[in-house]
């Protein structure tokens, strides 16, 4: 076996899974629900990026003896690199790699990796990435020379090298069974990776947490604690603690990771009521509960830059005024190339044109607005005035108005929803393998609108995506009609 890019990485980033990977271990597939809709976008904007690529060496190079998706396999590594061009002048090769993101400094340790692997028999002078360029709108055909940036990477592999090096020697002895025998509670390098839900090999990092979570009730954990780096969590599984109750010091922690804490140790809820009302009496009716499904493309629609949101998708509930039922509304598009100036025209007829509007997490749907207003200026007003009365009702739950043992110190609508309203659809909706998430609905989107899916099979894909989109602004009325009432019983 020898060591790949994508053996590099893990090291770098879980060494106890890559041990676990090269021991033998049978990992855990973690589903990736839009893994269909990345590669197949991917793929088109690779291809676009090779053939600019080949436009570079004919212009700059122009030697037919040049080098294309050459793989090198040597000294325990192997790398692709995507294109080498000769330098007469030097005797030497640049190195090309492609890249499908837009921030090069995104991937200067795979050029790294791969650099180094490249000079085991070649010279290399320069590297360069070919990356998405974020500034880019598409303004009819695609112009491939604007759609991507080439940036030399020198910098960043003259930096990481000499770590890398020994990441790479240090790869290539565990992978031969150098380290085999190493105490997983002592070896900073390998301790248990940070994320248990996460986790590819639960069995290794993590096989006391099983029996954590059978206890009734189940402890809270180090992985409990909200918004702690993973090096924190390290440290402190180093030193053996796992429940919150072998917590004993709690230097480092931020003041609402205290709260938390002490709320999970406790088990009993921290709600302040005077910061509920206040945020109850903050908004005005009628009352617009909103969420978007949107795609990313990185190869941008008409209209749009690289990796924008475009909605395909949205839920409204709308309270008219204070006691009575909600009604919804909902929009769905399945066509791929919709640009959807037809979502914007059937929202901005059926929202209200006053009162406030209630999202969870604001910055995303916000965002989705601007996108919007950026690729249809139009518009641009209108939208603007919508992210005005903007209010994000997770505020309430990700900061101290609201803490509760049973969210284990996360603030999703996911977490949150389940505790307040005694049962949780969303995971009804995963034992029956319904579309679950964000990632499954743009997942399931893409079956239809890429043509995956079969005619039989639309109509209950559609009925899926209606469904999980509807639940979510559901879900928000159920929690500000269950602050309301904590408010009038206060």
């Amino acid at each position: 076996m020898t060591i790949t890019l994508a053996d590099y990485l893990l090291y770098c980033d879980e060494p106890m899974h890559f041990w676990a990977k090269c021991s033998g271990k049978k990992a855990v597939v973690i589903a990736d629900g839009m893994a269909e809709h990345r590669g197949d976008a991917d793929g088109e904007a690779r291809e676009l990026a090779k053939k600019y690529l080949q436009t570079i060496q004919k212009k700059q190079y122009g030697h037919w003896n040049d080098l294309f998706n050459q793989t090198i396999a040597l000294k325990g590594c192997t790398a692709t690199i995507d294109g080498l061009f000769y330098d007469k002048a030097t005797d030497s090769y640049d190195a090309f790699f492609l890249y499908m993101g837009t921030d090069a400094a995104n991937y200067k340790h795979q050029v790294t990796f791969k650099k180094i692997v490249a000079e085991y028999r070649n010279t290399i002078r320069r590297c360069y990435v070919i990356h998405l360029n974020s500034a880019y709108r598409r303004d009819g055909k695609i112009e491939p020379e604007m759609l991507f940036r080439v940036t030399l990477a020198d910098n960043y592999v003259s930096e990481l090298q000499s770590d890398a090096r020994e990441a790479i020697a240090a790869a290539i002895a565990i992978e031969q069974g150098a380290q085999k025998w190493f105490d997983k509670l002592t070896n900073d390098e390998m301790l248990p990776c940070g994320k248990p839900s996460e986790c590819m090999y639960p069995d290794v990092c993590h096989p006391y947490l099983d029996d954590h979570k059978n206890r009734n009730p189940s402890p809270a954990t180090i992985y409990d604690i909200p918004r702690i780096s993973t090096q924190h969590r390290r440290e402190l599984r180093a030193a053996g603690v796992i429940e919150l109750s072998m917590l004993t010091d709690d230097e480092g922690l931020s003041e609402i990771q205290k709260r938390h804490i002490e709320v999970m140790r406790s088990r009993k809820p921290s709600i302040d009521l005077r910061a509920i009302a206040e945020f109850c009496g903050s908004v005005s009716y009628p009352l617009t509960f909103l969420d978007y499904e949107a795609v990313q493309f990185p190869v941008p629609l008409d209209g749009y830059q690289p990796y924008n949101s475009v909605p395909f998708q949205f839920s409204l509930h709308i309270i008219d005024e204070a006691g009575k039922e909600p009604r919804h509304i909902e929009y769905l598009c399945t066509d791929k190339n919709d640009d959807a100036e037809d979502l914007i025209k059937a929202l901005l007829n059926k929202i209200p044109d006053r009162g406030s509007i209630l999202t969870w997490n604001s910055s995303y749907e916000k965002g989705v607005h601007k996108t919007l207003a950026g690729a249809f200026p139009r518009y641009a007003d209108a939208l603007n005035a919508l992210n005005n009365r903007v209010i994000d009702l997770a505020k309430c739950f990700s900061g101290l108005d609201y803490m509760h043992p049973a969210f284990k110190g996360k603030w999703s609508i996911k977490a949150v929803l389940p505790v307040i309203r005694g049962n949780d659809p969303y995971g009804k909706f995963k034992q029956a393998q319904h579309v679950s998430n964000g990632a499954e609905a743009v997942g399931a989107w893409w079956r239809i609108a890429g043509g995956k899916a079969g005619i039989l099979q639309r109509g209950g894909i559609r009925n899926q995506l209606l469904a999980y989109c509807k639940q979510d602004t559901q879900s928000m009325v159920d929690i500000w009609l269950h602050l309301v009432n904590l408010v009038k019983q206060r």
